[in-house]
């Protein structure tokens, strides 16, 4: 989330807000994307998942911050 709510404050600017019924920005919906619960997207748990498993954390195991925070920073580089 709070990668999320960086992507949004550096790309939409600190004071975007969401509003109901309103059509969003393309920024927004590209950020949305990213994390989508599919194989493809940069920040899934899949990706995140198999980042770990280069790493030698099998599928299913705890992944602490000292494992998450490497991790996200090499799914951004994609």
């Amino acid at each position: 989330m709070i990668l999320g709510e960086a992507l949004v404050c550096r790309h939409l600017g600190r004071d975007w807000r969401w509003a109901r019924g309103q059509r969003q920005r393309e920024e927004y919906i590209s950020i949305l994307n990213a994390f989508i619960d599919k194989k493809d997207s940069y920040y899934s748990i899949h990706q995140i998942a198999q980042m770990g498993v280069g790493e030698g954390k099998p599928i299913g195991q705890w992944y602490g911050t000292q494992h998450s925070g490497p991790g996200s920073k090499e799914a951004g580089s994609v």
